[in-house]
């Protein structure tokens, strides 16, 4: 259960930043890259939590706990205070998902 909020709630703030991107006035080309590959990522989230792929969902987690703990980086970098929790927790929460499924994958009993 816990596998599955973390990826809902990873996908919905996600997507929330992509509109707030796509609708302001000061986008960049940058920007937009960073809307496709957020969206992929998305994709990628959802498509196994569906189809109960727990493997391949776990190595997702992980890419998305990567890139959290990159954007942890980068807000404390700038010290932005907002920019540096946010991604924290999310950091935090993603590799406990990431972890959890993955020790169950391993021993066969994932239970979502």
């Amino acid at each position: 259960m816990f596998v599955s909020v973390v990826t809902v709630a990873t996908v919905v703030t996600t997507m929330f930043l992509v509109i707030g991107g796509l609708l302001t006035a000061a986008r960049t080309t940058l920007g937009d890259y960073d809307t496709v590959r957020n969206v992929a990522l998305c994709l990628a989230m959802t498509w196994p939590l569906l189809r109960r792929a727990w493997y391949p969902l776990s190595l997702v987690l992980w890419i998305g706990f990567a890139i959290q703990l990159g954007d942890t980086v980068v807000g404390a970098l700038h010290h932005e205070v907002p920019e540096t929790v946010g991604p924290l927790c999310f950091a935090v929460a993603l590799f406990l998902a990431a972890y959890g499924l993955s020790r169950s994958t391993a021993d066969g009993s994932a239970s979502i």
